[in-house]
């Protein structure tokens, strides 16, 4: 035992006995345990798992060019919750960044804080890797719940940051490293759809000059439900069992851009219902965010036809493919070792996809989309071959398939950059080449950009076709993996419009693993229902990362609510705005096309809370009528103000429409 440490274990005795003098005291003796002898499994942080007494590269722990014997290593964001019984003593440890870090490029300075039964009794100075680090020694007697949280300084972060030497001296009960305990009850707020016809999905799709169409129309009620579509043009075809259109509108219709307005009628045995839909033909494709499943999140590289195909089977099934979930994306995993020598073609892993296109037939006679995966660079992600120098003849490859959809993941390519760090060119230099490659197919392929935020893509990914771009990191699930995504956008918010949209990654709800080891998603209800809001009112991407085989009711409440879908669908796209955001609490408005307000209060804090805010904040006047989009019911009126009582983590999602 080192002479701090036996210092720190009599100070501690001196606090417990000056504190507590009893008789029963005096029997009991001052007691120290290292973090890293704890549970630190339960550590939620923004990837991986928390490594003890090494680093996240298994070296050990250095500070500041100090190693140390003791301690754990997170990736920020990331929170620790330890149970004590009130008779913990003293704290103690060595925080700050990794010095393996420091020859990291993009790597954020991260702060320290330290939360006693929710009130906040440290937080420490930017730490820098190799730079600066913070030595801690706090009294904690009488807590009950302390939680050390580790963020990352502008947003989200993968800093490598390690407590080292953390300990807890202590009489009574050892302490435990336990999950955020917490009491929320999976409710389902989603009412159940009604059995008349009600019409779901986008009120808007792109279709480019001569290209096949393949959208479904889509409707909740009792089945069998018949569709019918008054002005289609010449040249387009509906089912009208299905709802499928397909068809193509080229010559004579070769203008810029083509607006038909149409009236979609959906009838069965109860009713009729019908509501008017825009088919833009033009120069842009998805016109609101995609909706559908990928599977990265769930099978990783474990990924085979067979899982797609009950991806594609349980979207119809259980009814997510009436609610607008249309696209079937296959992640990294599906390629062949090597290219065909003589055509230089990448085909697929023939254990695991015997045929890619008798696959997307299957996929689209359901009326769904198929989706797929590569890298600009020589490697992708999961060391596949990735499509550099092959971009056109993959491209060709991809729309010869039926393939509609296409993430494209920078992953190795920044080795084939000639200049570091990168210049702006070099960013958008591969997106444009396989920009150009898609556009040579003459077939509709969404283009998702996968470069985690770098060169703030939101400002320039527009230029080169992209319907989509990440802004962040992998997400996982986990509170301060989703809450430090999703409330980390208000740089790129700004940038969204119709056919180009943020992507603040995939949705971690159900059962995920990235793997063929799953587990239900670590988001308490009240964060799940955040996370979806959130999703949303941001107009991101919606792609369920989860086994669709094992959706439980709570999962499917979640992702079948029409009225809080159409936020994220709305045709104008309007870019999300913060009327004011702190640690504790986030209030987001969308204006949608009909001119209400959607409203998000967020309870970032530590308990349930009251959320306040005025109409004029909003930047309204008058009287509105106030909505509840999770239940679907109006909740009243105010010209003043709307005041809510939110869970901790969780959300209240409204719309706000000016009174007649």
């Amino acid at each position: 035992m080192t002479k701090s440490t036996k210092l720190r274990l009599l100070l501690a005795l001196l606090i417990g006995l000056s504190s507590w003098f009893s008789p029963d005291l005096f029997a009991q003796t001052a007691q120290s345990v290292y973090l890293d002898d704890l549970d630190i499994s339960s550590v939620q942080q923004g990837w991986a798992s928390a490594t003890a007494r090494k680093n996240l590269r298994n070296k050990p722990i250095t500070l500041g060019g100090k190693v140390y014997e003791r301690g754990f290593c997170t990736h920020a964001p990331s929170e620790a919750v330890i149970i004590l019984d009130g008779k913990a003593l003293t704290f103690h440890a060595v925080v700050g960044v990794e010095d393996i870090n420091a020859d990291l490029a993009g790597v954020k300075p991260v702060i320290a804080t330290i939360i006693a039964d929710k009130k906040v009794i440290y937080t420490s100075s930017q730490l820098i890797s190799g730079k600066s680090q913070a030595t801690i020694d706090l009294p904690i007697k009488g807590v009950k719940l302390l939680e050390l949280q580790i963020e990352g300084v502008g947003g989200y972060s993968h800093t490598h940051t390690s407590w080292a030497d953390a300990s807890i001296t202590y009489l009574g009960a050892k302490p435990q490293m336990v999950p955020y305990p917490s009491d929320d009850k999976a409710e389902i707020l989603t009412p159940k759809p009604g059995p008349a016809p009600r019409i779901t999905g986008p009120k808007v799709f792109g279709v480019r000059r001569g290209s096949p169409i393949l959208f479904r129309f889509t409707a909740t009620g009792t089945k069998p439900i018949k569709f019918a579509v008054k002005n289609l043009p010449e040249g387009l075809f509906l089912d009208a069992n299905t709802g499928q259109l397909t068809g193509s509108l080229g010559s004579p219709w070769n203008i810029i851009t083509l607006t038909c307005n149409l009236e979609v009628e959906a009838s069965n045995a109860v009713g009729t219902t019908s509501r008017n839909f825009k088919l833009v033909v033009g120069d842009k494709i998805g016109l609101t965010p995609a909706m559908g499943w990928n599977s990265w999140n769930c099978w990783a590289m474990t990924i085979d036809e067979q899982k797609v195909r009950a991806a594609a089977d349980q979207l119809v099934n259980t009814g997510l493919a009436d609610h607008g979930w249309s696209f079937v994306n296959i992640d990294d995993g599906w390629e062949a070792a090597d290219r065909d020598s003589v055509t230089g073609i990448l085909g697929t892993d023939q254990i695991k996809f015997k045929d890619m296109k008798n696959l997307a037939d299957y996929v689209h006679n359901k009326g769904l989309k198929l989706g797929i995966y590569s890298s600009p660079g020589k490697w992708t992600c999961g060391k596949r071959l990735g499509s550099l120098g092959h971009e056109v003849l993959d491209a060709q490859t991809w729309a010869a398939w039926g393939i509609d959809y296409l993430k494209y993941d920078k992953c190795s390519f920044s080795a084939a950059i000639p200049v570091s760090p990168p210049t702006h060119y070099w960013h958008q230099f591969p997106y444009q080449v396989m920009q150009k490659a898609l556009r040579g197919t003459k077939r509709d392929i969404i283009y998702s950009m996968c470069q985690y935020g770098e060169d703030q893509v939101w400002k320039w990914g527009h230029e080169v076709d992209g319907n989509s771009w990440r802004t962040t990191d992998d997400i996982i699930d986990t509170w301060a993996s989703m809450r430090n995504i999703g409330f980390g956008q208000r740089e790129a918010m700004p940038y969204t419009k119709a056919g180009h949209f943020n992507d603040m990654d995939m949705l971690v709800v159900g059962q995920v693993g990235w793997s063929d080891k799953l587990h239900p998603s670590r988001l308490t209800p009240s964060e799940q229902y955040t996370h979806i809001s959130l999703w949303c009112l941001l107009s991101s991407p919606l792609l369920l990362g989860c086994d669709l085989t094992k959706l439980d009711d709570f999962t499917l409440g979640l992702l079948t609510n029409d009225e809080v879908l159409d936020i994220n669908q709305d045709p104008a796209a309007n870019p999300a705005k913060v009327i004011r955001q702190s640690a504790q609490e986030a209030i987001y408005t969308k204006t949608l096309e009909d001119g209400s307000l959607a409203v998000g209060l967020f309870n970032l804090d530590y308990d349930a809370k009251s959320i306040k805010v005025s109409v004029a904040d909003l930047g309204l006047s008058g009287k509105y009528i106030i909505r509840d989009l999770w239940r679907q019911k109006d909740t009243g009126t105010t010209s003043k103000e709307i005041t809510c009582r939110i869970n901790r983590h969780g959300v209240a999602l409204l719309s706000l429409r000016k009174q007649p």
